[in-house]
């Protein structure tokens, strides 16, 4: 029983003991943190400790209370050397970042005027000391921290999320390239580990921020930049498509040491990428660090900042005669978006797909659907080959560029990918004898190339210091000849096509189609003097009728001209429209001449085998082309292509290549074969007759002229292109017989008007007299 007492007294009290010191710990605690809570805040705010309040006492720091509530004033509390106590090692060490106060914000600096000191809700967000300068206060406070956020930094006045908090001061530089300014928030695939490990930040979205250049405390290198800018690292740390520029003909620090940019910056001191561009402040867009060329587009205007007679660029300049730039790439045909070209013209299957490449707009800036052809859609001028160079880059100094490399984005080689990549309409020319690799493969052009280093189109064109227009690649020589200048380069009696010249005598260039009987339906192109275009202005030239990048009209794809030797003929021969068969080409002009077609003048009709002077049958040469060769004709008179038969002058012999003994028209030969020639009417106007119209017959001089007075010869009364004058019409496709009103003359009332509307009322006598044997033998009107 007493063992048992003993044992509950003992527990008891242990438990009694327990609850008496767990109360004494209880009111310890309570005690002590009353005063720990005044310490805490102590730490910095020293002032409130009541040891101050002695007057027995004397302190290291003389006694100033400051007023608690937020003065907008920098207080005691908040300097540098308070900030510095804890930061100094003793709580923790942040020397890195104020050392020297080297690399970090700047401090004890008044704001410059580009610094807007922002106001939210009509309150100063980020205080100055007393003196106006920014202090570690101005951003920082130890007060009012969510310690529930996990977006941004604490002890921040604001949120600092994507660095909203550097935008609020730096406001001029939150616009992107509009202002001049790097690009904020934008996007990257890929964050670069070598920035990340620098302390780069980046947005959730993988976003470019101010803090992914910069590093508010403790940078390394000036600029407060996460890592050094020599050589343009930090640039190439994102931009890694574009380091390939390093050690090439754009590297300044190479090739123009001494240029400076707009910032007065050589590239020894800011990087090879500060040559052309900044990242704030630049002429906008693309962050540009020079000056801007005027009266150009936007793209070019970079370009010819430095490919100009004075810039740093000043060998290498583009000429007169350059690249179209500036102009949509729809007027090639080709329908563009950024990933997909489609042209409308076909190009044969040997050539390459159309590779898209950058357009811009009016403004520079790059074009999703459709956009202007620049110096950037040929060039990149950030990578020196589009082939990847392995090793060191020769001296650029002394390097000289070509085909292969010459910051194209496709190589202008013997292949002529790059021309054709775009030109597709004239890729044909590769098929034929003006590629000369086919026909002349030893031609050079003025920069002594061959077509086999750059290419078919290297050997007429130039894109850049071309001869003439159209970028002409040889000599033209200073004449005004239009586009036949271009063509006579190589059409001479030295050219590489000595063998092809057009001949003395050939069809009348630089006349304007007003000229003929009836206006001229648009489809073929009409030159300048200078061998532009002009619809309005311009005159026939050889580009009117010929197409010189494409073999037979119609059929781009085909290989009938791809041999030196081959013989041109009406269907090919680089026309821009048959002239075989109906004549096509021919009539498109002569519209008036049209109705030759199916009558018996059409030799298709009236003699199948007829052969022109050349050999050509009438499928070689078209209708047109038995009597008429539009380059060296027999002889010049109506460009004749037949040998020309008897006959007292020109006119008639042409008739009589053909109506005479032992030719195609030895059936029709008139007994009287001409008008007697000593007759030379003085054809003025109608002397007589009731017609409405006053049409007289053409008269001659000896050479085949059509003059005012002259000759009357076997045109005078003949239309040879019109069978029936009342109907101006195509024939039937028949030989049929002619009569009076028909037999190509050239008026219907045939009786009544060929010998009274020349000889009046003297026609009677006259005709009485011609007829009349007795009259002609007995009574001569003229010496015999």
């Amino acid at each position: 029983m007493m063992k048992r007492l003993n044992r509950s007294w003992f527990s008891y009290s242990i438990v009694y003991l327990m609850l008496l010191s767990g109360g004494l710990l209880y009111h310890s605690s309570v005690e002590a943190r009353l005063p720990s809570a005044k310490r805490e805040c102590a730490t910095c705010h020293i002032m409130w400790l009541n040891e101050f309040k002695r007057k027995d006492v004397t302190t290291l720091i003389p006694y100033d209370p400051k007023p608690v509530e937020k003065s907008g004033k920098q207080d005691i509390v908040s300097t540098e050397r308070m900030c510095f106590s804890c930061h100094d090692g003793y709580v923790m060490d942040s020397r890195f970042l104020w050392k020297n106060r080297k690399h970090t914000h700047p401090v004890g600096v008044v704001p410059s005027t580009n610094v807007k000191m922002s106001l939210v809700d009509g309150k100063e967000v980020f205080p100055l000391n007393e003196d106006g300068k920014i202090y570690c206060g101005t951003c920082h406070s130890a007060h009012g921290v969510d310690w529930n956020q996990t977006e941004a930094p604490i002890f921040l006045r604001v949120l600092n999320i994507n660095s909203s908090m550097c935008m609020i001061c730096h406001e001029n530089k939150k616009k992107g390239p509009a202002s001049g300014n790097h690009p904020v928030n934008k996007k990257l695939s890929h964050i670069p580990e070598a920035l990340r490990e620098r302390g780069s930040k980046f947005s959730k979205k993988k976003g470019v921020i101010c803090q992914s250049c910069h590093r508010v405390h403790g940078s390394k290198v000036k600029k407060l930049l996460v890592r050094d800018n020599h050589e343009s690292r930090l640039c190439t740390s994102c931009h890694t498509d574009k380091s390939s520029i390093r050690g090439t003909k754009h590297d300044m620090g190479i090739m123009a040491p001494d240029t400076k940019n707009i910032r007065g910056k050589t590239v020894a001191e800011s990087g090879p990428c500060s040559a052309c561009h900044i990242p704030h402040d630049a002429n906008t867009p693309r962050l540009w660090a020079r000056y801007f060329q005027m009266d150009v587009d936007t793209v070019s205007s970079y370009c010819l900042g430095c490919h100009t007679r004075d810039g740093p660029a000043h060998k290498k300049t583009l000429g007169t005669y350059t690249h179209p730039v500036g102009v949509p790439i729809s007027r090639l045909g080709i329908t563009a978006s950024i990933k997909k070209w489609v042209s409308k013209y076909v190009a044969p299957s040997k050539f390459a797909n159309i590779i898209p490449l950058p357009l811009f707009d009016d403004f520079g800036v790059r074009s999703k659907k459709g956009g202007n052809v620049t110096c950037l859609t040929c060039h990149n001028p950030h990578k020196w080959s589009h082939k990847k160079v392995s090793g060191k880059l020769p001296d650029p100094r002394t390097l000289e560029g070509d085909g292969s490399n010459s910051f194209l984005r496709i190589a202008h080689d013997g292949r002529n990918r790059l021309c054709t990549n775009c030109h597709r309409k004239n890729a044909s020319v590769e098929l034929s004898k003006h590629n000369l690799s086919i026909s002349a493969p030893d031609e050079k052009n003025v920069y002594a190339q061959t077509t086999a280093k750059n290419g078919a189109c290297s050997a007429c064109h130039l894109p850049h210091n071309g001869e003439a227009a159209y970028m002409w690649a040889k000599q033209t020589g200073r004449t005004r000849e239009g586009v036949e200048k271009m063509c006579k380069t190589c059409h001479n009696k030295k050219g590489s096509a000595k063998k092809k010249l057009p001949g003395e005598h050939m069809h009348p260039l630089h006349v304007n189609l007003d000229v003929l009987p009836k206006k001229v339906k648009p489809g073929l192109p009409l030159f300048l003097w200078d061998g532009t275009r002009n619809k309005k202005l311009g005159e026939l030239d050889c580009a009117t009728c010929h197409n010189p990048h494409q073999w037979q009209p119609g059929k781009p794809a085909s290989l009938a001209g791809d041999r030196a030797d081959v013989e041109g003929q009406a269907n090919n021969s680089f026309l821009r429209i048959n002239a075989a068969g109906d004549a096509k080409l021919c009539t498109h002009c002569h519209q008036d001449k049209k109705t030759i077609l199916k009558t018996d003048h059409d030799l298709r009709v009236t003699a199948a085998k007829a052969r022109n002077k050349k050999g050509q049958t009438i499928a070689q040469s078209g209708v047109c082309g038995q009597c008429h060769s539009v380059h060296t004709p027999v002889i010049p008179q109506r460009l004749w292509a037949r040998t020309p038969g008897p006959g007292k002058d020109v006119m008639e012999s042409m008739c009589r290549s053909c109506h005479q003994l032992g030719n195609i028209a030895e059936n029709k030969i008139p007994p009287q074969k001409t008008h007697p020639k000593r007759m030379v009417p003085a054809n003025k106007g109608r002397m007589f007759g009731g017609r409405a119209k006053n049409i007289l017959p053409p008269v001659f001089d000896a050479n085949g002229k059509h003059v005012q007075d002259g000759l009357i010869t076997c045109p005078t009364c003949h239309n040879p292109h019109q069978w029936n004058p009342a109907k101006a019409k195509q024939g039937t496709g028949r030989n049929r017989e002619g009569d009076a009103t028909t037999s190509f003359l050239r008026h219907k009332n045939t009786a009544y008007f060929l010998c009274s509307d020349c000889h009046g009322e003297d026609s009677l006598f006259r005709y009485k007299y011609f007829h009349w044997k007795e009259s002609r033998s007995q009574h001569h009107l003229y010496k015999p």
